[in-house]
């Protein structure tokens, strides 16, 4: 006979998502960022912390990327495009629209930033990352930050989201904006900087909402913020 396979539901998925993510993402980072200052400290007397933060948030957003991958295989092809193509294009201009918003505060203040400021510093030559072998570039940074996107997405939409809508008794405007505060929260907890908690707050709302009028999908809300951090890197 053979057995039934026990799906899980919303919250129970959140549960997990939430405890990979903060495992991973704020302990895990937290934990790396120590040892390899200690490293650091014990070969050369001093420390670099923007290194010691760069290099743990490259390995914590691989490492959960892969978990996050491996953990939602099955769904993944769901989670991407679910909305008809008018709601696709609409959301892609409003998307755009955001974005072009967000990337303007990004230049206007230190304050308001997509990325922390000791990642623009390094890209803008201002500050190097003095780690032995020199592998920290702005290539592996990037690819720290797009990893993170995927990340977040299926964490702060697809699980999160998808939780307060099928759980509970809120209305789309609260879903959106309760699920953008506790995404901004998270994301700090894990960049560990001040100046992008306005900005996110901005992005995560669009995020939200986006995703809420797309039949569930995250796959435009990628596009757009993989546009965004590449314009950035860029300009």
């Amino acid at each position: 006979m053979a057995e039934s396979k026990h799906e899980l539901d919303s919250i129970a998925k959140l549960k997990l998502s939430l405890i990979m993510y903060l495992a991973i993402a704020f302990l895990g980072t937290g934990v790396l960022m120590i040892t390899f200052a200690v490293i650091q400290n014990k070969n050369s007397s001093t420390y670099d912390m923007n290194a010691c933060k760069g290099i743990s948030f490259l390995i914590s957003s691989i490492v959960l990327f892969i978990v996050m991958i491996a953990v939602n295989f099955k769904e993944l092809k769901l989670m991407l495009f679910n909305g008809t193509t008018k709601q696709l294009g609409a959301a892609l201009l409003v998307g755009i629209l955001v974005m072009g918003i967000i990337g303007v505060l990004h230049y206007l203040s230190v304050n308001t930033r997509v990325i922390p400021n000791y990642m623009v510093d390094f890209l803008n030559g201002t500050i190097i990352f003095e780690v032995d072998g020199n592998w920290m570039s702005s290539t592996t940074l990037l690819i720290s930050l797009l990893f993170s996107i995927v990340v977040e997405e299926i964490v702060f939409r697809k699980r999160l989201i998808d939780a307060l809508d099928d759980e509970t008794l809120l209305g789309d405007t609260a879903i959106v904006i309760i699920s953008a505060i506790i995404a901004t929260i998270l994301d700090f907890m894990w960049l560990m900087s001040t100046e992008t908690i306005i900005t996110m707050f901005i992005l995560n709302m669009a995020m939200s909402g986006i995703y809420m009028n797309t039949n569930r999908s995250i796959g435009i809300n990628i596009i757009l913020r993989v546009i965004l951090i590449c314009i950035i890197f860029i300009l």
